[in-house]
């Protein structure tokens, strides 16, 4: 999946060029995948919560159409006051490759999309409340082929940007309608008469997502404020630079995501049974579990980034390749502070860590917008890893309060590394030797493989390593 979003992002290079790509880029910052995952308001992980706590059928009904009725007024609302900027934001968008009529029909589309996923939005979280992953995800994951597979089939006879942006919206449709039709199979047996109004349920969602809200505002201060930062500062070629240079770290924010994701519903519901034991061995183990994965694509990355970036498109952009460092070093760090919050999140204890937060991220902003404007690309991303890195024991400080007990974070992430050694050893020797690109970037991912069993056969139990062998033989 991954090959092909990069094979995706090269083609479209290759048919429109760095200035029309970098225009793309921006577009997809309207987008509650993008910039815009801010203007949900913290409802998804309110109804993560809710959906997780309820006891009943009924209740998770009633809660799924608060969902519904919450995300259609800010989507409304939203896509109301985009419409009201169009002419602004138009202005920021720095080309002269494509007139403003151009520019605007593609805007239009792109806040079609938008409107489509505030309606999506809280079918995904209704599933992903119940646990119902596998749904969320393999619909993603077939939508996004699917997405892909018609670009590259339908844009080489008539290349132009807005063809894209269609395809795009009528993925989002897609995705939509798939999700209807589960949610239906889940909800058969439910009829409207089963919906009740609790306005004091309603009340509580609202105030969880008041907290969740502040969360995802610093989260979108580290995550997405560079990208809007070069939208002002830099050009539609710097933005194109930014997202190439990191889409390849692209496995190591996944692993994240999915971790974290999947954590909250288990938390909520051992939250209202108050096993903080349960609690506290799910951070030890999800946080092995994360840097067991994580690591040796971070040292495999690290060497192999730069012949990465030739082979993938040019040696124009392989120039950029030390971004890309920065990139990986925010994500190291990362799984840290991001999966503490998420465990403090279930618990409805975010506020614990709201003020560490908040002043981490107005340095990174602060400091963001001063060095953009002599070291661009490099000062903003330093910014971020600078910020990300102060918030690291503060926050665990205040997670071990929350639950009572000490954790070793280090003694983890010390043990891994210590067990990746001969992968490091073996890159070194091979980037040494070896000068063909090709070749190079073969070799690190089986070294990378070759480390994945080495480091279970060293670092999990013997329950752990059964578990996998089921799930891997379809047990």
């Amino acid at each position: 999946m991954i090959a092909i979003n990069l094979l995706l992002v090269g083609f479209l290079i290759s048919i429109f060029g760095m200035e029309l790509y970098g225009v793309f880029a921006i577009l997809m910052l309207f987008n509650l995948n993008g910039a815009f995952s801010i203007f949900d308001f913290g409802l998804e992980g309110a109804v993560h919560y809710f959906i997780a706590a309820s006891n009943s059928h009924a209740k998770e009904l009633s809660i799924m159409f608060y969902a519904i009725i919450l995300y259609f007024t800010i989507g409304l609302s939203i896509i109301f006051f985009l419409y009201l900027l169009t002419s602004q934001i138009i202005g920021l968008i720095d080309t002269d490759l494509l007139t403003k009529v151009e520019l605007l029909n593609l805007y239009y589309y792109v806040l079609g999309g938008l409107s489509v996923q505030f309606l999506t939005m809280p079918i995904t979280a209704t599933l992903e409340g119940k646990r119902l992953f596998y749904i969320t995800k393999t619909i993603n994951i077939f939508i996004s082929i699917l997405q892909i597979l018609l670009i590259l089939i339908i844009v080489p006879s008539s290349p132009e940007l807005l063809l894209v942006v269609k395809i795009l919206l009528l993925s989002f449709v897609a995705k939509y309608m798939l999700l209807l039709i589960f949610l239906k199979r889940h909800f058969k047996e439910s009829s409207v008469n089963d919906f009740f109004f609790d306005f004091s349920l309603l009340k509580e969602i609202i105030k969880y997502s008041g907290v969740l809200f502040i969360s995802r505002i610093i989260g979108f201060i580290y995550n997405q404020t560079d990208k809007l930062l070069i939208l002002i500062f830099l050009t539609p070629v710097s933005m194109a630079i930014y997202d190439i240079v990191t889409k390849p770290i692209m496995p190591i924010r996944i692993i994240i995501q999915i971790f974290n994701s999947s954590i909250t519903p288990e938390v909520a519901s051992r939250y209202i049974e108050n096993d903080f034991d349960h609690i506290s061995n799910l951070f030890d183990d999800f946080l092995r579990y994360m840097y067991i994965l994580i690591i040796p694509i971070f040292f495999a990355l690290l060497f192999s980034i730069e012949p990465i970036l030739k082979v993938w498109l040019n040696q124009e952009v392989s120039i950029y390749f030390e971004i890309s460092y920065f990139v990986l070093a925010y994500f190291f760090i990362l799984p840290i502070p991001a999966l503490a919050t998420t465990i403090l999140t279930g618990m409805k204890k975010v506020s614990l860590t709201i003020k560490i937060s908040m002043i981490a991220a107005i340095l990174n902003l602060g400091l963001s917008i001063y060095l953009i404007q002599e070291y661009e690309l490099r000062g903003i991303l330093f910014a971020t890893v600078f910020a990300e890195l102060l918030t690291i024991l503060p926050i665990i400080n205040r997670f071990n309060y929350a639950l009572n007990r000490r954790h070793d974070i280090f003694k983890p992430l010390i043990q891994t590394l210590l067990v990746n050694t001969p992968l490091v050893l073996f890159l070194v020797v091979i980037f040494s030797l070896v000068k063909n690109n090709y070749l190079l970037i073969f070799l690190s991912m089986l070294a990378c493989f070759l480390q994945y069993l080495f480091s279970a056969k060293l670092l999990l139990s013997k329950k752990e390593k059964l578990f996998i062998l089921s799930k891997v033989s379809g047990g």
